[in-house]
């Protein structure tokens, strides 16, 4: 069994090999870029920039403070909250509604792999 850290862009098969994941952030990043440019979705470049903002703490510093990382934590949740605000506020076949729903749904159920980076530092932001 592999025991370090795994990163990947979310690919499932993935999973099944070791338990610490570290999804890729760029790839996150660009799926949430084309929410934003390609449908217009304002919270898909708020979040984007609060995740690559993240990125951007960790490479100014050499640990994350508990307070910080807390902070983090809780700002992820809000945005995941709005974005559900977003969608619900979205007619079902309304442009971009297929597209995002799947986003939100992999940001909550995998945020332990979206954070991991920012949790451990050995862990990278991205794969690239």
């Amino acid at each position: 069994m592999y025991c370090g850290i795994l990163a990947h862009d979310h690919d499932k098969k993935y999973y099944k090999y070791g338990t610490r994941h570290a999804t890729c952030g760029a790839h996150l990043s660009r799926e949430l870029k084309g929410l934003h440019e390609l449908y217009k979705i304002e919270w898909a470049d708020k979040f984007r920039k609060f995740y690559t903002g993240i990125n951007d703490y960790k490479n100014k510093t050499k640990v994350c403070a508990p307070e910080k990382l807390l902070e983090f934590e809780n700002i992820y949740d809000e945005l995941l909250t709005e974005g559900d605000a977003v969608l619900f506020g979205m007619p079902p076949k309304s442009f971009g509604y297929k597209e995002l729903r799947p986003i939100l749904k992999r940001l909550r159920e995998y945020k332990d792999s979206y954070m991991l980076f920012i949790r451990d530092y050995a862990a990278p932001f991205t794969n690239n």
